[in-house]
């Protein structure tokens, strides 16, 4: 019986509407739609973005010719969780060691410790990267 009246209700609604994406009364799904499949997209983007960054240093590449093609790409700060993040194909572990490596290398500054740790190139033209806190 209860099924019966959810069938007639859904029957009533999209027979009463113009717009098949009407489901109640003034109630239009569109935007909701258009904003899920932005969504889909920036999820697509981000992916080939991330899969383009293993692409362009090659098939066989290390972590830290990944991660030093990922910190080449930055503008500003960064963290060690953000560059974790961006190579999904290797461990933690080794891309702590190529950052730390870059920093050897004197390739990026390391500004401050522990969880507030972050990270500058060199070549960053903005002073105020290079103040170290107290």
């Amino acid at each position: 019986m209860a099924g019966q009246a959810g069938k007639v209700s859904l029957e009533i609604c999209c027979k009463s509407s113009a717009n098949p994406l009407k489901i109640f009364s003034g109630y239009d799904a569109t935007p909701f739609i258009r904003y899920m499949l932005k969504v889909i997209l920036a999820c697509y983007m981000e992916f080939e973005e991330r899969v383009g960054l293993v692409g362009k240093v090659g098939v066989r590449s290390s972590a830290y010719d990944v991660v030093k093609t990922y910190v080449s790409g930055k503008v500003g700060k960064f963290t060690s969780a953000e560059v974790i993040a961006s190579c999904p194909s290797f461990g933690r572990s080794a891309v702590m060691a190529a950052i730390k490596r870059l920093v050897e290398e004197k390739e990026i500054i390391k500004i401050g410790t522990g969880r507030a740790t972050c990270y500058v190139r060199t070549d960053s033209s903005d002073e105020d990267y290079f103040i170290q806190p107290n």
